[in-house]
Formats: structure tokens, sequence, C-alpha cells
């Protein structure tokens, strides 16, 4: 029953269902090769509304982050992944989603917001998941305490932290993506 729960929080993936177990052992790589200190990710911006973006309100053709979504599974707009790795410590990884909004969703559908459900679709302890209302305070904490792994370790950037994530899933990388596409197109114009 928790499976059928999990696959029906990701309808809507491109990929289909991620076991969760997949989604920690990325997380838990990814800080690994990390060591010590805190990578922030953004997850992707849902596109306007507003023409010339969208030809009506309702129009949405969001895709989220590759890197966010390899490490979360979860293609929810505005989101935040906080990865803490303390060199040998506990690591942690803080998920933020922007909370529901019911007026949007009684005309958009329903949408994933802070709670048991993303935690246990994103693979994480419920107090780990959050509203992006608390980010700014959380993200103060992490940076300010006297050891935080930002002090000792370093506050990652979003492009080290992609190449972090391309290091341990090179397919994630838009370079071997483009290559990729590159070879799939001569090879259909040699068949054709």
């Amino acid at each position: 029953m928790l499976l059928i729960t999990l696959a029906l929080l990701q309808i809507g993936s491109p990929a289909g269902p991620i076991p969760v177990d997949r989604l920690v052992a990325r997380r838990a790589a990814l800080m690994e090769k990390m060591a010590s200190g805190v990578a922030v990710l953004r997850g992707a911006s849902e596109r306007s509304s507003e023409p010339p973006d969208a030809d009506y309100p309702q129009d949405s053709d969001f895709r989220q982050d590759s890197d966010f979504f390899y490490l979360t599974g979860l293609e929810v707009p505005e989101s935040w992944l906080v990865l803490i790795a303390r060199g040998g410590g506990t690591n942690r990884a803080i998920l933020f989603l922007p909370p529901r909004e019911p007026e949007k969703e009684r005309w958009l559908g329903a949408q994933m917001g802070p709670g048991p459900e993303a935690a246990a679709a994103a693979g994480l302890a419920a107090s780990d998941v959050r509203s992006t209302a608390d980010m700014q305070r959380v993200l103060d904490s992490l940076i300010s305490a006297p050891e935080s792994p930002a002090r000792t370790g370093g506050l990652s950037s979003p492009s080290s932290a992609c190449r972090a994530i391309n290091s341990i899933a090179p397919w994630t990388s838009p370079r071997w993506r483009a290559a990729a596409a590159s070879r799939t197109s001569s090879s259909a114009a040699r068949t054709s």
C-alpha cells in the first residue's frame, strides 16, 4: 500500500516514480563527496501565466531542474534542497516546499506542500520537510552556528554542487545530455 501511495505522489514525473531508497542513496553519495559543507539547490520556477509565456492561465509546461529532481524525485515548483555534510558526522537533507494555495489548486490541481506526504515521497524525515517561509531562518542558523559545516567545510555554490552531482551521475550533466542528443540525431540521420 505504501508503494502505491508513493507512486501516486510522483504522478506527473516524466521518469515515473523513483524508488525512495534510490533518492536516499543519491543524496548520501553527494554528501559523502562533499565531505563537509552546505549545498543549497534550487528547484525550477513556474513559467509566468501571462502572455507570451502562456496562452492561458492553466498552461503549465513546468519541468523540474534535473539535479533537483535527481535528488528529490519531486516536481514541485519553487522548491529548495539544503544538504548538510558533516564529514564523518550525521549528514542531513532539508527540503523546503512552498505552502499550499487552495485557491490556486482549485483551478490548477493539487500541489504537494510541506508535510508527511512530501517527506515519504522524497525519503526524508517529516521534520526535514518545511515551508519555504522558514527557509531564511533555517539557513541563517546553519551558517551562523559555531559548529556549522558551512564554517568548517564551506558553503557550496550551486555550480560546485552540480559538478559533484555530475561526478556521481554524469547523465545529469548538460554536456552529457547534449552529446547523447547529438548521437541520437546523427544515428537518426544515418537510418533515414
